[in-house]
């Protein structure tokens, strides 16, 4: 989202959800200390139409809330064992097992291909965080790409697999 937002386009999020973050954070580790750039709820289909072209963060449980209309959705993904710590760290909550997550997310493609409303481009976080201009190309987006790059900074990757020893916690 900040990179769409650095890039040019316009980004839908209400400050609300940061305070919530805020909250939770500590010292040690506040995920997204630039913002979560979420709603408060999905936007109405006479928002959508006075913003086309603007960026809106769905959670991937909400895609099919989204009113009608045409979709183009960057689908993020990362590493199960990553997320799982990042949130460990962060709330101090268990997420579902791997097993369940890779279920749950194969079930929203299978979704999500059958809509023919929604374009979507799948892109891995750390492909995104180690080489954002080729990522953001991918998208085909009407954006400066090179001012989008310049946005993604490495060192908020903390919760990388390679420095984690895998099920700890």
């Amino acid at each position: 989202m900040k990179a769409g937002e650095a890039g040019g386009l316009k980004a839908l999020y209400h400050t609300k959800r940061d305070q919530w973050a805020n909250r939770y954070a500590d010292a040690q580790y506040h995920p997204n200390a630039d913002g979560l750039y979420e709603t408060l709820q999905i936007p109405t289909q006479e928002v959508l139409n006075e913003n086309t072209e603007s960026l809106v963060k769905v959670m991937a449980w909400q895609l099919s809330d989204l009113p009608e209309g045409e979709y183009s959705v960057v689908f993020m993904e990362r590493d199960y064992e990553e997320v799982r710590q990042s949130v460990l760290a962060f709330l101090n909550q268990r997420i579902r097992s791997q097993e369940r997550r890779d279920d749950y997310l194969a079930l929203v493609k299978r979704w999500i291909s059958e809509q023919p409303n929604i374009n979507v481009t799948y892109l891995n976080y750390r492909d995104v965080v180690e080489d954002p201009v080729t990522e953001l190309v991918k998208l085909g987006w009407p954006i400066n790409i090179e001012a989008a790059a310049a946005v993604v900074d490495p060192a908020r990757h903390r919760y990388r697999l390679e420095d984690l020893t895998v099920g700890v916690a």
